[in-house]
């Protein structure tokens, strides 16, 4: 682990020992699993929003390779 995700960790978890868990429901129990219910509650928000989930995947596959280029663009130019 880092030590920024450590910081973050530390931080997200005031008050807990260095055994306990980081993520609690409100009765004390350790969440677990939150893989599926994560999954539900985003494709109900990308739903709510009116977005077809197959056209956001195909939107960020192309987006990611162009913000990298022009992140390199932009590092190019800065450094003339």
């Amino acid at each position: 682990m880092t030590n920024t995700v450590d910081a973050v960790l530390l931080a997200c978890a005031p008050g807990k020992a260095a055994a306990d868990h980081v993520f609690t429901r409100p009765n004390g129990f350790p969440v677990r699993e939150f893989r599926d219910a994560w999954t539900k509650r985003l494709a109900d928000a990308i739903g709510a929003l009116g977005i077809d989930i197959t056209d956001l995947f195909l939107r960020l596959r192309r987006q990611t390779p162009k913000s990298a280029r022009q992140q390199k663009s932009d590092q190019e130019r800065s450094a003339r």
